[in-house]
């Protein structure tokens, strides 16, 4: 009898998800998933920054095999010196690949899975937001489809292989579902905003820049809404919840960044890119559904929107009067901006004579990330308009036609069957390093401190063991354990100081004990960790790398901030589902 009671109360349950509203949606869209997704069921994918991403992702399993609460220092990287990815780098992409490692053998695989997934949840999460500004979930539906197979964001997969990139565009539609909660529906979710936000802050933050610009423009665009002190709450409730919850990666970058310099915020940023990609609107447009390694390597990768985004906006003014009044406004602000980001996109922008403040964007072609996601919105309305309506039969042909579209995109992935992950395991050589040059451990070592980059090849030449920078001083008895804890002896020889540089990259966070009393630590002439041990003695010392007070403390407030908002989320959702509940009867 329990068994049968059982088996109907799973029977209930898959009843009800059958007959969800939006089940048949979510099917449609997780089904152009998998077809975009094929490619990366075969392996490694070979694209301009496919070795960064996964270093970053074994970065993160070293430093946590090595008992790091906030993993930031990969040990073995840079000649074993060490390298912090995670310090500078948002983090995100390398805790999910981890968690999804469990339903994988290799962490490339987690990695592919989770390029898929993010493709499925964009689409759902796209539908969700247009189907909320139209009332219609075939709009809805339609706009998700033009999402998902927008070509840039599949060379974005199959070319760059840009994963932060990737995983922020999931984000982008809950942020503008939030905002629209807020300023067009009372509120009801305006949580979205947060979760969106959160994501993208952890994930990329250049679209994560791009995003604040456009909802910049869309709250000014509601200005008089603004008199609604409920509002203004609202959105300083929201941005309180961001900051506190990113706070375990933001207070730790940016005391790093006060700390000294480091070549990601000098060196870096004195580069200008912008005036590199020169690219014409034809091929934003309609572009090339092609790729040669060339074209690739130039920066000249098939940066489009598409034809069928591009036709179905230029149908706007055939369409713009059957859209509802209310709506009319921002309806053409969309309109408007995306096609400014496409014109931006484009060698027509005088990027080069643009204030500095821009190099943060390196490469022009990324404001198709603010266009991609606009006008699909904007092309699923006016098709809509135009058919006088969409019916399942019509969104499966342009579901077929997107998909034959970008088809040629997904034949052009480059694969790698044979790549092993374990190699970033072992300690990274170099035999030729200079500032610049380039790792697939840590890329072209940006996040070194300045000191340390521009003395690359002396890093490369030292030896693995601390050295006393003074004559007076011997180190003997050196021993290093599992979790790259340093414990040895210094003998001094004299009355005075020893300075010891410590074969240690130099990141907040490193502890220094002399016969257990701590010791400041200092940057070495080359960027390494180094410390001054007292008048004439000698000691017992110990170093290890614990993270900063500052590190711990935003991680706890991080942790418990995340706690308290879910708790805050799940009775909000109960009260909606109630409030629906009373509704309905």
């Amino acid at each position: 009898m329990k068994l049968i009671n059982e088996k109907m109360k799973i029977k209930n349950i898959l009843t009800k998800i059958v007959q969800h509203e939006n089940i048949k949606y979510y099917f449609i869209i997780c089904l152009m998933g998998i077809c975009l997704s094929v490619p990366l069921m075969r392996g490694y994918m070979i694209g301009h920054d496919s070795e960064s991403h996964i270093a970053r992702v074994m970065s993160t399993v070293i430093s946590l095999k090595q008992h790091q609460i906030l993993p930031m220092i990969a040990s073995n990287y840079v000649n074993g010196l060490g390298y912090s990815w995670n310090m500078f780098y948002p983090p995100l992409t390398n805790y999910l690949a981890i968690l999804l490692k469990i339903f994988t053998s290799t962490y490339v695989q987690a990695l592919n899975l989770l390029v898929g997934l993010s493709i499925i949840f964009s689409g759902i999460f796209m539908y969700h937001l247009t189907e909320k500004i139209t009332k219609s979930k075939k709009v809805g539906l339609l706009s998700a489809i033009l999402y998902i197979t927008v070509p840039y964001r599949i060379a974005d997969i199959y070319v760059r292989y840009a994963l932060g990139e990737i995983v922020s565009f999931v984000f982008i539609p809950l942020v503008f579902n939030g905002l629209y909660s807020i300023f067009e529906e009372n509120g009801k979710r305006h949580f979205l905003l947060t979760i969106g936000a959160v994501g993208l802050l952890l994930t990329h933050n250049i679209t994560t820049l791009l995003i604040i610009f456009v909802c910049a423009i869309f709250i000014i665009f509601h200005i008089d809404q603004l008199k609604d002190v409920k509002k203004i709450r609202t959105l300083l409730f929201n941005a309180l919840w961001i900051i506190l919850i990113v706070s375990c990666f933001y207070g730790p970058l940016l005391e790093s960044k006060n700390a000294t310099n480091y070549t990601v915020f000098n060196e870096f940023m004195s580069e200008n890119k912008l005036g590199e990609a020169q690219i014409s609107l034809w091929e934003i447009l309609i572009g090339k559904l092609y790729f040669s390694e060339n074209i690739a390597y130039n920066h000249r990768i098939s940066v489009a929107i598409g034809c069928i985004i591009t036709l179905l906006t230029l149908m706007t003014p055939f369409v713009y009067c059957k859209i509802d009044k209310h709506k009319r406004r921002i309806y053409i602000l969309a309109v408007f901006i995306g096609i400014f980001c496409i014109f931006a996109s484009s060698k027509y922008m005088p990027w080069q004579y643009m204030p500095d403040i821009f190099k943060f964007l390196q490469f022009p072609y990324r404001l198709l990330i603010i266009a991609s996601f606009l006008l699909s919105i904007i092309a699923a309305v006016n098709l809509e308009k135009i058919l006088n309506g969409l019916n399942y039969f019509k969104i499966s042909i342009m579901a077929f036609i997107c998909l034959a579209y970008v088809i040629p995109l997904l034949l052009s992935a480059q694969i790698d069957t044979q790549f092993d992950e374990n190699k970033y395991y072992e300690k990274e050589e170099n035999e030729n390093p200079f500032p610049g040059s380039y790792s697939t451990f840590c890329s072209t070592y940006e996040y070194l401190p300045s000191k340390a980059y521009n003395n690359l090849k002396n890093l490369f030449d030292r030896t693995n063991t601390p050295l006393s920078l003074m004559a007076e001083g011997i180190v003997t008895n050196v021993q290093v354990d599992k979790y790259n804890h340093y414990t040895f002896h210094v003998e001094n020889l004299g009355d005075n100081i020893l300075k010891i540089e410590m074969p240690l990259v130099y990141y907040l966070g490193y502890t220094v004990t002399f016969d257990g009393e701590p010791l400041a630590v200092e940057e070495s002439e080359i960027g390494l960790v180094m410390f001054t041990t007292p008048n004439g003695k000698s000691g017992n010392v110990t170093v290890m790398y614990t993270g900063t007070e500052v590190s711990r403390k935003c991680l706890i407030i991080s942790c418990i901030s995340i706690g308290l908002f879910s708790i805050y989320v799940i009775g909000t959702e109960v009260k909606i589902m109630k409030a629906k509940k009373e509704e309905g009867d």
